[in-house]
């Protein structure tokens, strides 16, 4: 976004302010120009500051007419809603401390004095006081040493603004720097070229110190120009502190949007539209992640959409590629040789749980000393060799993005990003951010469940098939739903019984209003006595104790009729109720009966009926309509991430008896089918349409 300049209202108010006062020896008073209109400066201030200074709505607008330092030993304190002015090539120089705090209401501005000229930025030189930005704007400096320059020193910046700079923004040497909910707005207007050539960066530094952070999160950075990056940033290693990137949106550019030579962790972002642009005359193509130098980058949970290429793999470099999606990539997805005079190639990649969807070309440069490992991913299948579990497959995504070209495809500078949802579909349920709530599909994605079964899927939300899920929410709270049911709503710390242990989970996050949460069970969006009840309800303070052999839950649509359980003094059974039933079973004991019967009743007054029945296994799908010639069909795969494979002439009705009885349709599991239950995650389900 570009700022206009100072409104007009911001100019009146600044009319109204006391007459200047000057406390510099350079005797700046009134008559300052901003915005094209004169203002009366109430501060002036060059030179040395001599004592602890404290800088107010009340003692601005404050000018910096020079250069101004704050010595060692000293603090520079600015409260909310101040507003600093800079002449023309002025700058601070802080050795001691600088504390900027507005508040969303009242942000501190640190702007140019007149509608012209440029300022030199605020330079930290060794001081690693506690030094804080927060809900600032900052805009209309230009320097090689950043709008905000960091060397051999220590800043907070939160909740801040950068506009209107195009060179470097933030410059950081050897310092330690954390990077929290800011926006980096557009370089470059629409229809404006980049004025420099891999200056026009955002972040760009090297060198953490021994115990230091470089730290980059929440934040959004805007679109970019030509040869420049996002963030270029070399030097450190493991076990020396490395750059941490995480939950941020980069919303594209013309190089880069990490060009790095240090190790790093990249979690959780969203990368989208980084192809080379008409302005890049250098020698390679558009990267999210430049990656080399011999350096291990570890990219966990991100999105990777409509760009050139997600990660170049260089001069011995080596990339973990974890429960990522990428979508739209019209280069090679990852790619280890650059063809280019004076590089190598990267040593190799480990992939795992990932999504490579419309990317064809999804590796490139693999040499036979490429070290390539891929496994449980979605991706073409020529790729699959390279690995175990992978598949291909539709990933049912909640709604792609595009782009909407306006009819001017000759003009990408007119050309609007439409935001897409790439959480899986489920009939289990599955996220909706938007809304803040859980949705329901009629289709279940094929990558919920399939990735690697040794993976953390702990944080995912039950119900979690005690499996992760492919892509970027898997193995996070937002994973959509599995019709598994495997394990328990209320064992919220998944040892595998509800007791005290899971008392103290749900007591950390009581009251909190926060979604999506696992103590949230009743998915209200908040942790209470709804919760509270849940957990009570599912209480086993002894595991050893008897239980009943299933686990049952219902879809919306269905309900117990009235006496659901022991109809039969043969069997166990359950009776069922509703126009679309659900019914999902989780074997909760080894010494499971040998045969069960589920009646499943119609609406009152409507006909028994049982049509596009399915019963799913990991491993064993039947399927169809029973009281229809064709019958059931058999379905297996060797492993779960697999396709299912028809088997023909298979026995089905060893697995089912199907019975009209009175106005129930009555499904008895012979031995067959229950031993099903005993497979891996001990799930079945069946649905009926009617």
């Amino acid at each position: 976004m570009h700022r206009p300049t100072i409104p007009m209202w911001i100019v009146a108010a600044l009319a109204l302010c006391t007459s200047a006062v000057v406390v510099d020896a350079g005797g700046i008073g009134a008559g300052n120009r901003i915005a094209g209109a004169t203002i009366q400066i109430a501060s002036a201030w060059q030179g040395t500051l001599p004592t602890d200074t404290v800088w107010g709505p009340r003692q601005g607008p404050c000018l910096v007419a020079g250069e101004l330092v704050v010595p060692k030993g000293v603090t520079l304190t600015i409260l909310p809603g101040t507003m600093v002015l800079f002449q023309e090539g002025s700058r601070m120089v802080i050795h001691g401390r600088l504390v900027a705090e507005g508040t969303t209401a009242e942000p501190v501005r640190f702007t140019r004095a007149a509608d012209k000229g440029r300022w030199l930025g605020l330079q930290f030189n060794q001081t690693v006081e506690d030094n804080r930005i927060r809900h600032a704007l900052l805009e209309y400096a230009r320097t090689d040493d950043g709008m905000i320059g960091l060397q051999k020193s220590r800043l907070l910046l939160e909740d801040a603004e950068f506009d209107h700079c195009e060179r470097r923004r933030i410059r950081t040497l050897d310092s330690s720097l954390i990077v929290r909910r800011c926006r980096f707005d557009d370089m470059f207007g629409p229809g404006e070229p980049p004025t420099t050539d891999n200056m026009s960066e955002n972040i760009w530094g090297a060198g953490i110190p021994d115990g230091g952070w470089l730290i980059v999160e929440d934040s959004v950075f805007g679109r970019n120009k030509g040869h420049n990056d996002a963030i270029d940033f070399d030097g450190p290693a493991s076990p020396k502190p490395f750059p941490r990137i995480r939950n941020n949106t980069f919303l594209g550019g013309g190089d880069d949007a990490l060009d790095l030579e240090c190790d790093a962790l990249i979690e959780g972002n969203l990368f989208m539209n980084f192809v080379r642009d008409r302005y890049n005359k250098a020698s390679g193509e558009a990267n999210v992640l430049s990656a080399g130098a011999g350096k291990h980058y570890t990219l966990a949970h991100n999105i990777f959409i409509n760009s050139q290429h997600i990660a170049q793999v260089k001069d011995n470099a080596f990339l973990t590629f974890i429960n990522n999606t990428g979508v739209n990539i019209s280069g090679a997805g990852i790619y280890f040789e650059l063809g280019l005079p004076g590089r190598k190639p990267g040593r190799g990649a480990t992939v795992e749980n990932c999504i490579f969807w419309t990317t064809p070309l999804v590796f490139e440069g693999i040499a036979d000393q490429t070290a390539l490992t891929v496994n449980y991913s979605l991706l073409p299948r020529k790729w699959h060799h390279w690995g175990t579990g992978n598949i291909d497959a539709d990933p049912l995504f909640v709604k792609p993005g595009y782009w909407d070209s306006h009819g001017t495809p000759n003009n990408p500078d007119d050309d609007t990003w439409i935001d897409g949802d790439y959480h899986l579909k489920s009939q289990a349920g599955r996220w909706d951010a938007g809304r803040q709530r859980w949705i329901e599909d009629d289709v279940t994605s094929p990558c919920i469940d399939a990735g690697d079964p040794n993976a953390d899927w702990t944080a995912e939300l039950w119900p979690h098939g005690r499996r992760i899920n492919m892509g970027a929410y898997g193995g996070t709270a937002q994973a959509s739903m599995s019709l598994s049911n495997a394990g328990d709503t209320a064992d919220l710390n998944h040892d595998g019984t509800v007791d005290a242990r899971d008392l103290l989970v749900l007591a950390d996050g009581w009251l909190v209003k926060e979604a999506p949460l696992a103590q949230d069970m009743s998915r209200d969006g908040s942790v209470n006595l709804l919760d509270l009840g849940k957990l009570a309800g599912h209480w086993r303070a002894d595991p050893g104790s008897e239980r009943e052999p299933f686990d049952i839950a219902l879809g919306v649509r269905a309900q117990w009729s009235g006496l659901h359980k022991g109809y039969d003094p043969n069997l166990p059974g359950y009776r069922i109720a509703g126009d679309i039933a659900s019914v999902t079973l989780r074997a909760r004991i080894d010494d499971l009966p040998a045969k069960l019967v589920l009646a499943v009743r119609t609406s009152p007054g409507m006909a028994p009926m049982l049509e596009d029945f399915t019963c799913a296994a990991p491993c064993v799908m039947l399927s169809g309509e029973p009281f229809k010639d064709a019958g059931l069909t058999c379905s297996k795969r060797a492993d779960s991430s697999l396709s299912w494979e028809v088997v023909p002439d298979a026995a089905t009705d060893t697995y089912f008896k199907f019975d009209v009885v009175g106005d129930e349709v009555h499904v008895t599991f012979l031995p067959a089918a229950i031993e099903l239950l005993r497979m891996q995650c001990r799930t079945s389900w069946i649905d009926r349409y009617r």
